[in-house]
């Protein structure tokens, strides 16, 4: 008989929950019902928590035994764990027993991951400690993943763990759900954005003996509350967590997003206070208003967190002490404003100066957005004994991920496999591309293109292969593809270039690739099919009226399978533009999303056609040109976003060319917000605002700038850990005593290597102006070998006052460049220092006239 029992409360909230989802359930009803009475009394609690707090995504696209075996271990975990049965109820139910982490594709694994972990834990004598487990499971995370750029949708833990590789979302998806698979309570952790930098990151938090703590997933260290990020941080503006109901104690929820409810973890990690807003037109309080919170970023203003005015006309939350951007919006007017939180703790913003238009503003108007300071107070420091063990095992862990990745196909090896399957050509190299993408799934790859039933067939796979994505290679099925093959319509008279990724191809948005076609074909009659291929807006109709949406029961980034959408009969706005894109395929009509503004779209007559009613309006040409000599980037110093119902949209135009200094657009009518932002290593950015309108008697361009800047806006006032280097003969030089009296440029220098040659180069031509300097020039180098580099001995020849040191690259490089916000993986690494560890600027690999602008910092 089992141990585990729950509270009256928990039965009482989970049966509420599981009430209000039952409308949702659509055709899985009978078996979630019928599944459900099989149920022992601790099992019908919690799978009634789960389908009462899941996304309606969800409960389309997973059959009842899958969630069935998340609980059946879960309370396993519950009752044989020497912790599990201590855990709070509402900690266990969302952070142990709950299957969903992100957006990531749920597959049955957490016994699995048990299977592979437990054992590790009870050979290292871990298993009393929650967390001495947490840190060993970390390093067994490392041992199987690291972190590689990857596209935004989140693959599975499984595909993390045969791939050996993730974005950091990811590496925390699939830390998390090792961490739960033997009961530690583990979530992700993410800053949407950081406002000292262009990106974000994600990280676990782990619940021990009482409280969390936080570790860099798949990035072990010696202690908990340490990572890469502490000081990063400290800068952030919000920090999120996310769990899949309210059933939750002890934490400040900021706001629910569908089922989701978004909780702060600033606090944790960074200075804050709480940051109020009131609403008001005309004195009057104003409820109901969306005040966005938002960061700019990627040269966006990108939201981080959305509150709602009260009956009061008031909101408030936790936020980090810098500039954030307010743009409030109600009934498709809106109001925005700029806002220094160090200054204005509390703001009111006068809705009677609301407006459903905006002001133009051709010239651009120019102001300078502040991140927060960053600190190190929340910094742990290890001994040098905890340094030494953490080397040692990271060196051990990462030999074992190395021979995992040896597995894997070669480019070599890939292009021999492609070859031996009697490919030539563009679609060998098609071929042997997708197997060595696949990584650990080159299995189901190979297994595609053998199915192949003659030359031309393999051909036409290899060319599918070559549409998807890099991530779709890793995680693919093959049986998913062949399914596509044998029921795709024909290739008729469509040009390849458009049947291929827009017929037979499965891969649409972001959802997980299935088999759909079979289904969809059998849920239209023939009637419904021809009236559907003589006008796709037609399917379109029939979709908004037969599908229903509910966006409170949704997580807005996850997609319900097109089959599946048809017999729960729910989908989100999204989901339903996929289901449009998959049934027209299903009939041999090409159709997509736009990749820049997302709108659905059918191909015919040798043009794609928008179908909803707000992207009909013919587009008009616009251009943008370059007022100087930028290399515009878009996402990195310029984006463009168009006014709709009171919120700039964002349009993803980063596949757009520049040339002869200015950039072609076909936009439809409307408002827009172009906003270009030069980003300055101390974190600032210097932004311009361009508002304008395109449409008829409005201009059809735009001249652009990037606002002018001066060396001291570069410089940064960062205070870096004490750290040591070595002499010659191998002893301890501390840095502190090193960098003691003047100021400094201390160079870790990657000898032959191109972008070391580079300053290197520079260095020499500039060398009396450096000889002149007041400043102590550091060469860092591995050893003496170095000093064989003839560009080195060169430098070293030219500058004679240069002091030489020596270290092996491994913490100093990454620890030191990710304090100053450069790339650690990019040498050379160069630190500029006033007397002492104060770091007032940074830079790694190489830039042109580094070597001038360094000269220029110190004589400042």
């Amino acid at each position: 008989m089992s141990n585990v029992s729950f509270s009256s409360l928990l039965c009482e909230k989970a049966e509420q929950y599981f009430q209000a989802a039952r409308p949702y359930f659509g055709g899985r009803e009978q078996e979630i019902l019928e599944n459900l009475n099989q149920c022992n009394d601790n099992q019908k609690v919690c799978m009634k928590y789960l389908y009462g707090t899941m996304p309606i995504s969800d409960i389309a696209n997973y059959d009842f035994s899958l969630f069935l075996k998340y609980v059946d271990h879960a309370l396993f975990l519950r009752e044989n764990t020497p912790w599990c049965k201590d855990i709070p109820e509402d900690i266990f139910l969302n952070h142990v027993l709950y299957y969903r982490i992100n957006n990531e594709d749920i597959v049955d694994c957490r016994r699995d991951f048990y299977n592979l972990c437990w054992p590790r834990l009870v050979n290292a004598g871990k298993t009393s400690s929650m967390k001495e487990v947490a840190l060993e499971l970390n390093y067994w995370c490392f041992e199987n993943a690291t972190y590689r750029l990857t596209d935004e949708r989140t693959a599975n833990p499984l595909t993390v763990l045969r791939c050996a590789y993730g974005r950091c979302g990811e590496e925390s998806t699939f830390a998390t759900t090792v961490f739960r698979s033997v009961g530690i309570p583990t979530r992700q952790i993410y800053t949407p954005r950081w406002p000292h930098c262009d990106d974000n990151h994600a990280w676990i938090e782990v619940w021990c003996d009482g409280d969390w703590h936080y570790l860099g997933a798949c990035e072990p260290e010696e202690v908990l509350d340490k990572g890469w990020f502490t000081a990063a941080a400290s800068r952030a503006m919000i920090i999120h967590s996310r769990m899949f109901s309210d059933y939750v104690e002890n934490e400040e929820i900021v706001t629910h997003e569908g089922l989701t409810t978004i909780c702060n973890e600033l606090k944790r990690y960074a200075d804050t206070q709480t940051f109020s807003v009131k609403v008001v037109d005309n004195g009057k309080p104003i409820e109901g208003v969306a005040v966005r919170i938002e960061l700019l970023n990627y040269s966006e203003f990108f939201p981080i967190s959305t509150l709602i005015s009260d009956a009061n006309g008031e909101a408030s939350i936790t936020l980090g002490l810098g500039d954030l951007h307010i743009h409030a919006v109600k009934d498709g007017k809106f109001v925005t404003r700029l806002v220094d939180s160090r200054k204005e703790p509390s703001v009111v913003i006068d809705f009677s100066k609301a407006s459903d238009s905006q002001t133009e503003e051709l010239n651009g108007e120019e102001y300078d957005v502040v991140p927060p300071k960053d600190n190190m107070k929340f910094a742990v420091r290890l001994t040098d004994e905890q340094k030494a063990t953490q080397q040692r095992k990271f060196d051990a862990a990462a030999d074992l991920l190395h021979k995992k990745e040896g597995n894997y196909h070669t480019e070599d090896s890939a292009a021999k496999a492609a070859a031996a399957l009697s490919l030539n050509g563009v679609c060998a190299e098609y071929a042997a591309k997708a197997l060595f993408d696949a990584k650990g799934n080159a299995s189901e790859v190979e297994k595609f293109l053998k199915a192949a039933s003659d030359d031309a067939n393999r051909e036409l796979r290899a060319k599918l292969l070559n549409v998807l994505t890099v991530k779709d290679k890793t995680d693919l099925c093959a049986d998913v593809l062949e399914s596509h093959m044998a029921e795709a319509c024909p290739q008729g008279d469509l040009p390849e270039d458009i049947y291929v990724p827009y017929v037979l191809s499965p891969r649409v948005s972001n959802e997980k690739l299935t088999a759909w076609r079979a289904a969809l074909s059998a849920s239209f009659d023939e009637a419904q099919k021809k009236a559907f291929l003589a006008d796709p807006e037609a399917l379109w109709n029939w979709i908004l009226e037969h599908v229903s949406s509910n966006d409170s029961r949704e997580y807005s980034t996850l997609i319900a399978a097109p089959d599946k959408i048809m017999k729960v009969g729910y989908g989100s706005y999204l989901s339903k533009k996929v289901l449009f894109v998959a049934v027209c395929r299903t009939l041999g009509v090409p159709a997509r999303l736009n990749p820049e503004t997302k709108a659905i779209q059918f191909y015919r007559d040798g043009a794609f056609h928008n179908v909803e009613k707000a992207n009909k309006a013919k587009t008009l040409p616009f251009t943008v040109v370059s007022g100087d000599d930028t290399k515009w980037v878009y996402f990195q110093n310029w984006s463009l976003g168009i006014l709709h119902d009171g919120i700039y949209n964002t349009l993803d135009l980063s596949e757009r060319e520049w040339a002869d200094g200015k950039v072609l657009l076909d936009l439809a009518p409307g408002a827009y917000r172009l906003i270009t932002a030069k980003r300055m290593p101390n974190g600032s950015l210097f932004t311009k605002e361009y508002r304008f309108t395109v449409g008829e008697g409005h201009a059809n361009n735009l001249t652009i700038r990037l606002r002018d800047t001066k060396i001291s806006d570069m410089l940064e006032n960062m205070d870096i850990l004490p750290f040591s280097l070595k002499d010659k003969d191998g002893s301890k030089i501390e840095a502190e005593k090193l960098t003691a009296g003047k100021a400094n440029i201390l160079f870790w220098l990657e000898e032959g290597k191109e972008p070391t040659e580079h300053i290197l180069n520079e260095l020499i031509e500039h060398h009396v102006r450096y000889n002149a300097l007041d400043a102590q020039l550091v060469f860092i180098i591995r050893s003496d070998e170095a000093k064989k580099n003839h560009t080195l001995a060169k430098a070293l020849e030219l500058l004679p006052n240069v002091t030489i040191c020596y270290d092996d690259f491994r913490e100093n490089v990454s620890s030191i460049a990710r304090r100053m916000y450069v790339d650690p993986d990019k040498l050379p690494l160069i630190v500029v220092t006033k007397p002492g560890l104060n770091g007032i600027f940074a830079t790694s690999g190489y830039n042109v006239g580094m070597g001038d602008l360094l000269i220029k910092i110190l004589s400042e």
